[in-house]
């Protein structure tokens, strides 16, 4: 199944904690890793006429001439090709190794009949601009689930101590679809409005790209077996039924598979006379906080709310889980790999056991079928974090988006978003240029570094040990700080600035790099200001004790030092209050600032009543 996933970040003791309820749009990706298709294993790949019409040209052994082609028919390849059609573009082709999905976006029968079965996609400010600025979300919009808050359940907290807290300053409501039921959604989109002008072909493996002038593209292809088209990680089989496409423009979707990406730097290794820096490269990550999960469907009781995240945190795994559009939810139990009785639960009586004795506010909700299928079911990986570059297009004729370009955890929800925001740059660039070759130059400037960006910065938050302290939890902690104390001067913490669909990654940076700026200026002066205080102390201190006539303490050291000892005592407090979980730093930051809203709202309330008397009020 592809399924749910999240990540953690605890290795550190009573410092690192998991990254699983840091903050709302955390869980938005939360169900959104990539995982082999098992339950299309039986299905073979529907081909429609205009399909089979293409395999026809191509078993003869004829190259057949497109005008773009589309690798990858997930929502950034279909996204892209309606982003083309709509800017009056013909004769494009998607490519799309895995079967298609299984029913059209409104058969509810279909999407609801299993909810593990069909991983969910949080879509926060950034996905819902661009796809509106593409065209497309009027047609995904219908199928979605409203999130507006989140109920959290911290380590050792009783059935009933769960924290509810309800978002009303965001700009955006979070969206949430499956994956599958957002791809059904866009292929409606190119039946409905682009029959004549988009093509996709499901069942088809690209075996190799070429590029024999500057401007164009040859790709070599074949049509996938059953097992190919069902399985995530599966090749196609040598058959009769090989077939070659050329484009003037290819624009590679096809996700973490890197098909294209390798095919690129393996050209570029040939291309001796390029300089080592600006040759084109697949930069991998290794994974240094491994977590492994499973999925988990459940039936709220009446009372409980349905448009919110709810999240548990224990000392051994985390839960969380957000609604379907039909409103069951599906959630994520995230495991260390060495956490051997999670992984190994014999049956559905050992899961019931399990979860009455972990998380004993779900496993009421969970049916027996559920916790056997549970049990049944292997533990799947996150993905890891990955980025090409120095440049996001080769040649004048090919160009790199989505998961092909940035491949993430899915902690933020920051994927899919990130690269519907790449498909919305691709059409600005071919607006504002007036040629293919121009057009994937100036889309590559404008996301090369925002690929580059988005994977680092993840990354910084999965580190474990004291490295994930000071790379995460710490500026944490000193961003609640300052952004509190000086809002017009600090900005909010990094996490909250990504979701920003207003910022760029890069803009993100360099703000929060002015920031700890900053906070390093003001941390020497204090320390400055902390030690001429000392020394004073100390000096006035012996000379009494020698009665000699040393320089007194100063009122001004005193006062000199009170910053320091203010900035200290809010440290311990902000420490206290983080008790081993980041979590609880995000937690106490949120209600700190309802705090300060509704105080806001009282003060502005009080000239009001004054007016108009307590009879009125």
């Amino acid at each position: 199944q592809r399924t749910a996933a999240t990540g953690s970040l605890e290795e550190h003791s009573r410092m690192a904690a998991p990254l699983l309820a840091l903050l709302q749009p955390l869980a938005l990706g939360l169900l959104s890793a990539p995982l082999p298709l098992r339950h299309a294993a039986t299905a073979r790949p529907q081909r429609t006429a205009r399909t089979y019409m293409i395999e026809q040209v191509a078993t003869t052994g004829t190259q057949t001439e497109g005008e773009i082609v589309v690798v990858g028919g997930g929502p950034a390849g279909l996204a892209t090709a309606i982003a083309l059609a709509q800017r009056g573009m013909k004769r494009i082709t998607v490519l799309e190794r895995l079967a298609p999905p299984p029913a059209r976006p409104e058969e509810v029968g279909v999407w609801g009949a299993d909810v593990a079965r069909y991983y969910l996609i949080g879509l926060g400010g950034r996905g819902q601009k661009a796809l509106k600025e593409i065209g497309a979300w009027d047609s995904v919009e219908p199928f979605c689930s409203t999130v507006v808050g989140r109920k959290d359940w911290a380590p050792g907290a009783p059935v009933d101590g769960g924290v509810e807290r309800i978002f009303t300053d965001r700009p955006y409501l979070t969206r949430v679809i499956q994956r599958e039921r957002l791809v059904a959604c866009l292929l409606e989109k190119v039946r409905t409005d682009y029959a004549g002008s988009i093509n996709v072909m499901h069942g088809v493996e690209v075996d190799s790209v070429s590029w024999p002038t500057e401007d164009k593209v040859v790709l070599s292809c074949s049509m996938c077996d059953d097992v190919c088209a069902a399985e995530e990680g599966a090749h196609a089989r040598a058959t009769d039924a090989a077939f070659e496409l050329s484009a003037s423009l290819m624009v590679a979707a096809d996700g973490a598979r890197r098909t294209i990406a390798d095919a690129i730097a393996k050209e570029d290794e040939t291309r001796r006379w390029l300089p080592p820096w600006s040759r084109f490269r697949v930069r991998r990550y290794a994974d240094t906080s491994v977590r492994v999960y499973k999925t988990v469907p459940f039936k709220l009781p009446p009372g409980w709310r349905g448009d919110i995240n709810y999240s548990a945190r224990t000392k051994t795994v985390n839960f969380d889980a957000l609604p379907t559009p039909e409103g069951d939810y599906c959630g994520v139990l995230l495991i260390k790999p060495d956490d051997t009785e999670t992984q190994s639960l014999p049956d559905a009586k050992a899961a019931r056991e399990y979860f009455d004795e972990i998380l004993p506010q779900f496993s009421p909700l969970i049916s027996d079928d559920d916790l056997a299928a549970v049990a049944a079911k292997p533990s799947s990986r996150l993905p890891l974090f990955r980025y090409v570059g120095p440049r996001l297009h080769h040649r004048g004729a090919t160009v790199l988006l989505g998961d092909a370009a940035h491949t993430v955890k899915p902690y933020f929800g920051l994927g899919v978003n990130s690269a519907f925001e790449d498909v919305a740059a691709l059409k600005t660039a071919l607006d504002e240029t007036s040629s293919v070759k121009d057009a994937v130059r100036l889309f590559s400037k404008r996301r090369a570094a925002e690929a580059r960006i988005i994977v680092q910065m993840s990354r910084s938050f999965d580190r474990g040990g004291l490295l994930g302290f000071v790379s995460f939890i710490l500026p944490l902690i000193l961003d609640g700080i300052f952004h509190k104390a000086l809002p017009s001067v600090f900005a909010p913490n990094t996490l909250a600035m990504m979701q920003r669909e207003d910022l760029r990654f890069v803009d993100v940076r360099w703000r929060k790099r002015r920031d700890r700026a900053l906070q390093v200026a003001i941390f020497t002066a204090f320390a400055a200001t902390f030690v001429m205080a000392v020394t004073t102390a100390v000096r006035a201190v012996v000379g009494a004790v020698l009665a000699r006539n040393l320089t007194p303490i100063s009122p001004i050291s005193g006062l000199l030092a009170a910053p320091v000892a203010i900035f200290g005592a809010r440290w311990l407090s902000q420490r206290r209050q983080v008790q081993g979980d980041v979590a609880d730093v995000l937690a106490a930051q949120q209600k700190q600032m309802h705090e300060m809203e509704a105080k806001a709202d009282n003060a502005a309330k009080e000239p009001e009543l004054q007016q108009t008397g307590p009879a009125t009020a």
